[in-house]
């Protein structure tokens, strides 16, 4: 079964101002939501603003575009998300990549993401100084965009790239899902190919500039800062950068510009193939979009449905969308894959009626009044409860953690459509909400006769043992959650684990298992992996997730859980990293007692300031061993760190301190932060050659490298050429191999797609040098992790003995061969 998470942004609409509606800046009044106050004013050409204080130094800037894919037609798919990356092709004021890279050297992060309704560019923690620039810059790129060819071409090819790498057969089943219930609305047009691909990498530059001049005005969009800054003087920098800027006339909506509206649902069933072992099914109802007045009741609904259990067993999976426009209530259910197919299917239909009987019993208000405690005494308080749950979610969102989850993120999202005083009022509006207004929302829009039934048929096919790589049994574990096999999916998310230890699998292998535990009825494994994932990172959608937990723990064992989670604290502040001296071994009758607490300081600051610039945190702090000279391999080292041990050894030099330098510190240093977040042991352990060997070993010292070169401003590349002239030892070419070639791979990912495309490359390690040395091969074919080297065939028998060994030599020893032997 497939596992939703409901978020915050399901619950409302669209409102579109017209253009000219305003002659003038409007200071509009205020609005709270929980502790935060959000300032804000509109412009004379219709661009909303918004300031919102916090305690941090830096300045955090959303700017929300009110176009996304419901812009496009099916010949035009993922043109929202082309132009997206067109908006970092440059301007004639700021050239290609000038934005993105003028906010890294600030300290902070810029990016942006594209949904079905609108689009989202964020420039992330960056100096208060600096917010008047970076707003120039962001007014410049909404009207002033180049599009000259070359740099919008390779934006092009990065989106192929991007498309390739994210996608999810999932995906592919939710993209024909939509298609097939939607008859008439560019929510239908998602479908991608086999390979992931939109239209997208085969549009032009001129239909780029096309969407770019239709929906890139400043009445289409709304922006949120983020910071210390005063509200006034913050909103009057936009108004000096944005609001010279002509608006556009029009409006947007279900029944405005370009979008067709979406007639009423009629029964139909709808059956699609698929490759999933056993049939699922997905009941779908139309329920409103953004801003109707039964937004709130209808999320109540979907809270109480979801916790319903079928007698058969089979689990249910309830969710509602969180469109602009029509927007869809769903019912996902399938049946588990045993060895007994039909046995299967006689389930599946057994739970398609209890499916049918529930929806019934919430229709004419029997469920409901049984949750609200007019049933049994277990259901007591179950609706407050869930009701209470939804409104301290939408008060306490972090203001700006990740942008997906961060609150000023959502309020610009909102605010673009003119739905800020729905968002900032759903917590009320959500207390409002009593049985009634829940039964007559479920007979409203929960009609038999208007529901689209869609089945995907299984192909019956008996399961295979679970795999042995991770990234297969990754989609062995999604398809097992699709399918309602839990019990499978359980299995292969725990023999996935010991395969992916670094930070971000792990909290996302955590998350998803402690989610099926939950919904099996297994309360205490689910806690406790959900309690796991947040000692790791704090993520709002965990943190969620663990107090629905808790209550529903609660409630089947009434009484014995009274304290929830502390949800107040800030995963994104600096990391303190205040190591005792004398943990770290340095004894204070030490005559060097000194100045290694000197160097200890150090190491406390640079692991701050590799946090700081990697977007990353240490899991644990970071110990320097101190070793004399006389100890060291090579008296030039100034230190090492080691993966194995976890040592970051400090050698004392002639001069004590002098081989522990800067750059030494940030590059050891760094590797203790790879280790801690990716696991570099587990990861040689992944090479399947000594090509791929070595081509992981260049990521890594690779990117220690571009963490030197970056923060110290110094150029390496002067230093990472073959000599023209002379000779080169092969000590020499493998270090300019694993150092110069590994940093220009990196280098090169990173101006491709920020740092989640570095992420990414951890997760899907080169196959081999191949694509170190040409970058943009990376990510094809070649690059999949079940790829197989084919081999030059030849016949054993002309042997004297018998084959002990075979291995891959790839591009990095025939360059090397050309080297020796040829030039």
């Amino acid at each position: 079964m497939k596992m939703r998470v409901l978020l915050l942004t399901c619950f409302f609409g669209l409102c579109l101002l017209p253009a000219d509606s305003l002659a003038q800046s409007t200071d509009l009044p205020a609005l709270k939501i929980g502790e935060h106050t959000f300032h804000r004013r509109v412009l004379a050409n219709g661009l909303r603003a918004s300031v919102v204080q916090d305690e941090r130094e830096s300045v955090t800037v959303f700017l929300a575009v009110g176009a996304g894919n419901r812009d496009e037609t099916a010949e035009t798919t993922g043109l929202a998300h082309l132009t997206e990356h067109a908006m970092f092709a440059g301007t004639p004021t700021t050239g290609t990549d000038a934005h993105e890279k003028t906010i890294v050297e600030w300290g902070g992060e810029s990016n942006a993401y594209t949904r079905e309704d609108y689009t989202m560019y964020y420039d992330h923690n960056f100096p208060v100084d600096k917010l008047g620039q970076v707003l120039q810059m962001e007014a410049d790129r909404l009207v002033n965009l180049s599009l000259d060819p070359e740099p919008t071409l390779h934006e092009r090819y990065r989106l192929k790239k991007e498309e390739e790498h994210a996608y999810q057969p999932s995906e592919g089943r939710d993209e024909q899902l939509e298609n097939a219930v939607f008859q008439t609305h560019p929510y239908r047009h998602g479908l991608r190919d086999e390979n992931g691909h939109t239209k997208g990498p085969e549009l032009s530059v001129e239909q780029i500039r096309g969407f770019y001049q239709q929906h890139y005005h400043p009445n289409r969009v709304a922006l949120v800062i983020v910071g210390p800054a005063d509200p006034k003087e913050a909103l009057d920098l936009v108004e000096a950068a944005f609001g010279h800027l002509p608006s556009s006339s029009g409006l947007r909506g279900e029944n405005g510009q370009g979008i067709p509206s979406e007639g009423r649902l009629n029964k139909r069933n709808v059956a699609l193939d698929s490759v999933l072992p056993r049939s699922r099914k997905v009941l779908n109802w139309m329920i409103p979009g953004m801003g109707h007045p039964d937004r709130a009741p209808l999320a109540l609904l979907s809270g109480l449905m979801g916790r319903a259990k079928l007698d058969c067993g089979i689990p249910l999976s309830v969710g509602m969308g969180g469109r602009v426009d029509p927007d869809l209530f769903q019912l996902d259910y399938a049946a588990a894959a045993t060895e007994d197919p039909e046995a299967d299917g006689l389930l599946l239909m057994r739970a398609s009626s209890e499916v049918n009987a529930l929806v019934q019993n919430f229709r004419d208000g029997s469920a409901v009044q049984q949750s609200a405690g007019h049933g049994e005494a277990n259901n007591a308080c179950e609706f407050d409860e869930v009701k209470n749950l939804m409104i301290e979610s939408s008060i306490s969102q972090p203001l700006r953690a990740r942008p997906y989850f961060a609150m000023a993120a959502v309020f610009a999202r909102f605010d673009v459509f003119g739905q800020a005083e729905t968002f900032a009022g759903f917590a009320d509006d959500m207390a409002a909400v009593n049985p009634e207004d829940v039964t007559r929302v479920a007979k409203k829009y929960l009609n038999p006769n208007a529901c689209v039934t869609v089945t995907f048929h299984g192909t019956g096919e008996a399961l295979e043992p679970l795999p042995e790589t991770a990234k297969l049994i990754h989609e062995a574990a999604a398809q097992a959650s699709e399918t309602g096999n839990l019990q499978r999916a359980i299995e292969a998310y725990t023999k996935v684990m010991p395969l992916q230890t670094d930070r971000m699998n792990s909290v996302i292998n955590l998350f998803y298992r402690g989610s099926i535990y939950v919904e099996m009825g297994n309360y205490d494994a689910g806690i406790a992996d959900y309690e796991a994932a947040l000692k790791i990172v704090d993520y709002p959608a965990v943190r969620d997730a663990l107090e629905e937990a808790h209550a529903r723990k609660a409630r089947a064992m009434r009484g014995e859980f009274e304290n929830m989670i502390d949800a107040d604290a800030d995963p994104h502040g600096a990391s303190p990293h205040a190591i005792d001296p004398a943990t770290a071994g340095i004894d204070p009758n030490d005559p060097d007692a000194e100045l290694k607490i000197e160097l200890l300081g150090a190491v406390q600051k640079t692991m701050t300031e590799l946090e700081d610039w990697r977007g990353l945190r240490f899991m644990d702090d970071v110990h320097p061993d101190f070793i004399d000279v006389s100890d060291s391999p090579d008296e030039k080292l100034g230190g090492w760190y080691e993966p194995d041990t976890k040592r970051l050894v400090v050698i004392f030099g002639k001069d004590k301190k002098a081989g522990f330098t800067r750059g030494v510190q940030l590059h050891e240093i760094f590797h203790a932060l790879q280790d801690q977040t990716w696991g570099l042991i587990a990861l040689d352990e992944e090479a399947v050659s000594s090509d791929q060997m070595r081509a992981i070993q260049a990521v890594t010292e690779g990117e220690a490298m571009y963490a030197v070169s970056d923060i110290m401003d110094y150029n390496f590349d002067q230093h990472t050429a073959i000599p023209e002239t002379g000779e080169i030892t092969r000590d020499k070419y493998e270090k300019l191999f694993h150092y110069g070639t590994g940093l220009k791979f990196v280098r090169a990912l990173h101006q491709q797609g920020g740092w989640p495309a570095v992420n990414r490359c951890w997760g899907r390690l080169p196959m081999s040098t191949s694509e170190l040395f040409h970058p943009e091969r990376y990510g094809q074919g070649s690059a999949r992790r079940d790829f197989e080297m084919p081999m030059l065939e030849f016949d054993a028998s002309v042997l004297s003995g018998e084959v002990i060994d075979e291995d891959v030599w790839g591009e990095f020893e025939l360059r090397w061969f050309v080297l020796c032997c040829v030039v």
